[in-house]
């Protein structure tokens, strides 16, 4: 009797550090960020915003083209994509909502055109989903603030910050205002 408990302790010892060793030596995913060198994605999907630069005189009233990239790591059917202007943006040409087959690293671009119409920074976003079964879905998001002036415009791209190091934005602060 001693002699098999002993042995099914052994058993039992020699499974759980085979396990352990396949669990400790299994590769795990991580998330990619602008400063990593992985090539591993967290979704299949990935959207980019790209600005042109904001007609002269810059301020109010001044146009700008906004693209909005979508791609994805594999075939996709009917992503949908959704851009949210806030009300500083007026969309003067284009569409913010439309869905999109993709290919497999293949991008596909759609432009707007935007205006000015309100002094102050306002945050941009774009977001494209793939929805795999009806309660599972993939995608990604991609922001920038649009900081507008009476005479002057520029675009902050993707701000992070904590509460003690906040990033430099002109005054007459709207959305990013810190609470």
């Amino acid at each position: 009797m001693l002699r098999r408990m002993i042995l099914s302790v052994s058993t039992g010892v020699v499974i759980a550090l085979a396990i352990f060793l396949a669990i400790s030596n299994t590769p795990w995913p991580s998330s990619k960020s602008d400063d990593s060198t992985s090539d591993i994605a967290i979704s299949a999907i990935h959207t980019t915003l790209v600005f042109s630069s904001f007609s002269m005189p810059q301020g109010l009233g001044s146009e700008a083209i906004l693209t909005i990239e979508v791609s994805s790591l594999e075939d996709s059917a009917n992503v949908s994509v959704h851009v949210n202007l806030p009300e500083g943006l007026l969309l003067v040409t284009g569409d913010l909502d439309w869905n999109v087959d993709l290919k497999e690293n293949v991008s596909d671009s759609r432009t707007m055109v935007i205006r000015a119409v309100q002094v102050g920074n306002w945050t941009v976003s774009a977001t494209a989903r793939w929805y795999i079964y009806d309660d599972s879905w993939e995608g990604d998001s991609d922001i920038a603030c649009v900081c507008v002036s009476e005479d002057s415009i520029s675009v902050i791209r993707k701000i992070y910050w904590t509460p003690d190091v906040l990033p430099d934005i002109p005054s007459n602060m709207n959305e990013l205002e810190p609470s």
